[in-house]
């Protein structure tokens, strides 16, 4: 037994009407297919072509990998998909996270029940080979000042008079992750000082 409800988007029931105050653990699924993302790295993250499904009567407490797979198993695709779930408010650039590993399905229902099911979640579908490196998570984007500077060092070292613009698409090209400016700041002035540090200890070595 399917426990999901693949519908078209004309017959879409609103999740507090089709759930009820009794019914918490139900989410809907807004499932872009069919296309893929742009892969320019100075342009703004699109996806193209798109078609648009709902899946309702998703149990989040049984939200997993197989399960997606499952249902576009449904909608006629035989390959294995990989998956990007967009959070609410954000463009394609800084909202999306991946949705591959069983800690990324685990992190999305910490978030989501019990406060905030009986909504609609848009999710993305790549077929084949992902525009995306998903070896990376996208939760990168949120890491911490120290975190950033690991990811800086090495570029920070060779480039120490790099700009705040460089190390943006430095970290976009090898991460493939777009990180916002305020959070690239703190990261990269630590790398920035700690790279000066070593240069005066070599300095004072080998005068």
């Amino acid at each position: 037994m399917n426990n999901f409800i693949i519908r078209p988007s004309k017959e879409v029931t609103s999740p507090e009407i089709l759930y009820g105050e009794e019914n918490k653990q139900f989410i809907t699924i807004r499932l872009i297919h069919g296309g893929r993302f742009s892969s320019r790295a100075m342009a703004k993250r699109m996806y193209h072509p798109r078609r648009i499904t709902f899946i309702e009567f998703v149990d989040i407490s049984l939200l997993s990998r197989e399960l997606l797979q499952e249902i576009i198993s449904n909608l006629g695709y035989k390959e294995q998909g990989f998956f990007f779930r967009k959070d609410p408010n954000e463009d394609l650039d800084y909202g999306l996270r991946s949705m591959q590993l069983v800690y990324d399905f685990q992190e999305f229902h910490a978030d989501v029940y019990p406060r905030f099911c009986n909504l609609i979640y848009t999710f993305y579908l790549e077929i084949g080979t992902p525009t995306i490196n998903v070896s990376y998570p996208l939760s990168l984007r949120y890491a911490c000042p120290e975190k950033i500077c690991d990811m800086l060092m090495d570029f920070v070292y060779d480039n120490p008079l790099c700009s705040l613009e460089d190390a943006s698409l430095y970290l976009l090209s090898k991460y493939s992750v777009r990180i916002r400016d305020s959070r690239i700041i703190p990261g990269l002035r630590i790398a920035s000082e700690r790279v000066g540090f070593v240069d005066d200890i070599r300095n004072f070595y080998f005068i």
